[in-house]
């Protein structure tokens, strides 16, 4: 396994392999692409295992057999249909079998009925390989699916109310890869999605596009907030494509549209409609309750517009940093502000033996936000909640104001920080409110992109930023001194 644990880019590799090995035979007929996929296959299943330990692995897996298994299966002979279908029930279908009806078996079980990124990646899979088999194995393969139609479900609850998922932006990508595809699966397999969009309709699933487009900046990049990566380059999703048609959404398509890199699931899940969409006409800012992010920013159609993130919400769940209060802010068509993303040894603490507070990207000082009294380990609460109390937006101005009382509880009776893009939207505004329970030694922390260069005053009350020959002024206003 590449990192010692995990065979899961291994899986991925063989997914995509699958996907584009069966589409170019599709449409061309050259065999070489059906021969080069069963030789994959074939390798696939003959492994000892799909590290079942680490059950993304295994689902990951499933859905790569199963989808090379159904694209091919008219070319392939009946003994390499044998071969492909014994390895992916030996190696997948068999346990979550066995976990779905309460059997024991190796690996893992406990994804079925997690609220995170894994619920949709195990069950999704595991569907997708046993719509493939299922006329081959009618009984196990019906059991599964049955479960897992009921087990996929209990995660959406976490859409609500406003569509975010509180993972961020990159395990949304990774949980669509895999609901949808599963919800399009059962389409195509059946015939009909037996009611899933319809009685997604009014809830905040139905809303869950807006999620990646308000927390992308102007300059293509994502508010890169908990493990999602470093925010650089441009943010495209085919999932969104999906989104427009089942809930026949202009903006989603119109943001795939001008943000894809023509790849072949835009080609899969593309289906285009008619929309009078006036891209200045849609909202500003948006503030996504539950999950507690905003954003806030000048315009939808300039490179060179303001845009301010937020991040509050909540510690200790899956991929979150100790970010409450933390913000990002570009502007000019630079990074001012940022988050440093994902901290990759985090997901290497097999081999290092850490403990996730002696990283410096995942602990407060690694955000743009208040830390009291630094210390070996964390300043907010490892299970602290913080909400934006207030939240108001019009053509001038945007704000916000989070209550992050719960996080520093141990330092203060009160904690708020404000938001503030005024000046018909040409400045940012950042106010912090404490009441302390005692005399504290107080960090202010903020992190710029590579390359920039602060100077400071002689009164060290301000200081400009450069980047690209632009510059950023910071004001320190209150308190005096």
């Amino acid at each position: 396994m590449p990192d010692g644990r995990r065979l899961l880019s291994v899986s991925r590799d063989v997914c995509e392999r699958m996907y584009h090995w069966g589409f170019m035979y599709r449409m061309t007929g050259d065999r070489k692409w059906l021969d080069r996929a069963w030789k994959e296959m074939r390798a696939v299943v003959a492994f000892n295992d799909w590290n079942p330990s680490h059950y993304l692995d295994t689902a990951e897996m499933m859905h790569a057999i199963g989808i090379g298994y159904d694209w091919f299966y008219n070319d392939l002979t009946e003994q390499q249909r044998k071969t492909i279908r014994e390895g992916l029930w030996q190696h997948g279908l068999r346990l979550s079998y066995a976990a779905y009806v309460g059997l024991p078996a190796e690996g893992s079980q406990g994804w079925r009925r997690v609220t995170n990124n894994w619920n949709f990646v195990c069950n999704g899979g595991t569907s997708l390989a046993a719509m493939a088999v299922l006329d081959e194995r009618p009984k196990e393969c019906t059991e599964i699916l049955h479960a897992a139609f009921q087990y996929i479900q209990i995660p959406l609850p976490n859409f609500e109310p406003d569509g975010a998922w509180w993972e961020g932006v990159g395990y949304w990508g990774y949980s669509m890869r895999y609901f949808l595809a599963y919800l399009r699966g059962l389409e195509t397999a059946f015939g009909t999605d037996f009611g899933f969009i319809d009685a997604l309709k009014k809830t905040g699933f139905a809303l869950t596009g807006d999620f990646p487009v308000y927390l992308v900046s102007p300059l293509g990049g994502i508010y890169n907030f908990a493990d999602s990566g470093s925010g650089r380059g441009t943010y495209q999703h085919w999932g969104l494509f999906y989104l427009a048609e089942k809930f026949h959404n202009p903006l989603y398509l119109h943001f795939q549209l001008h943000h894809t890199r023509g790849a072949l699931y835009d080609i899969l899940y593309y289906r285009p409609f008619k929309s009078d969409l006036a891209v200045k006409g849609v909202k500003l800012d948006k503030h996504f309750r539950g999950a507690e992010v905003a954003t806030m920013r000048s315009s939808w159609t300039d490179r060179n517009a303001l845009f301010a993130g937020i991040k509050c919400g909540r510690n200790g769940i899956a991929h979150a940093h100790q970010d409450l209060g933390s913000f990002i802010f570009y502007g000019l068509g630079e990074k001012w502000f940022i988050d440093l993303g994902t901290e990759r040894q985090t997901y290497l603490r097999h081999q290092n033996h850490l403990p996730r507070w002696s990283f410096y990207r995942i602990r407060e000082e690694g955000h743009n936000t208040l830390v009291f009294d630094p210390g070996q380990k964390y300043c907010q609460d490892g299970r602290g909640r913080s909400k934006i109390v207030r939240f108001e937006s019009s053509p001038k101005e945007a704000f916000a104001i989070a209550d992050l009382t719960h996080a520093y509880r141990r330092y203060a009776v009160s904690v708020k920080r404000g938001y503030r893009l005024f000046d018909h939207r040409r400045a940012f505004l950042v106010q912090d409110e404490i009441k302390a329970r005692k005399e504290n030694e107080l960090w202010w922390f903020a992190h710029s992109d590579a390359g920039a260069v602060f100077t400071v005053s002689e009164n060290r009350r301000s200081a400009i930023l450069e980047r690209n020959g632009k510059k950023c002024y910071a004001h320190l206003l209150a308190p005096a001194g």
